[in-house]
This record gives C-alpha cells, sequence and structure tokens, in this order.
C-alpha cells in the first residue's frame, strides 16, 4: 500500500485498523513490485506509474482491507 502525497485525487481513504487510535490516510493506491532500495515504512520515493486493472507480474493476494486502486511503478527517482 502507498499513499500518494500529489495524486491528483486517484486513490482512496484507507483505515489501518491495526493500531489504535484507528489512522487514516487519504490518496492510496495498491502498487505491484517496488524495488528493494526504498521498501521501508515511511520511506518517501517520486516515480511514474499507470493505474491498471490488475498487475502485469508477480503474485499478489488481494484479500479484502486493502486500497482497489491498482497502480504499477514505471519510473523510479532519487530526490536528492
Amino acid at each position: 500500500m502507498l499513499q500518494l502525497l500529489d495524486s491528483s485525487n486517484i486513490g482512496e481513504t484507507w483505515s489501518n485498523f491495526l493500531v489504535t487510535p484507528i489512522l487514516e490516510y487519504t490518496d492510496c493506491v495498491l502498487a505491484g513490485n517496488l524495488p528493494n532500495t526504498k521498501s521501508n515504512v515511511g520511506d518517501i520515493i517520486s516515480f511514474n506509474y499507470k493505474v491498471v486493472d490488475i498487475f502485469s507480474s508477480g503474485i499478489f493476494c488481494d484479500i479484502g482491507g486493502l486500497p482497489k486502486t491498482k497502480i504499477e511503478v514505471t519510473d523510479l527517482f532519487e530526490i536528492k
């Protein structure tokens, strides 16, 4: 799950019910495979993406509770 900070409102509000109090995040999407270099919770990354109905590669479990909007990252950029 990614929260898009400059998203043009493509995502949806997602609630984290695993913490108390429950936290809500806006503009959230379910993302396909991301490079391991930026995979820590809270990392800020810049990327280009495309909205998809299903992921083109990988095995993903979509059991519910996650955002329904899906994206695939096409380019990843480092902020310097």
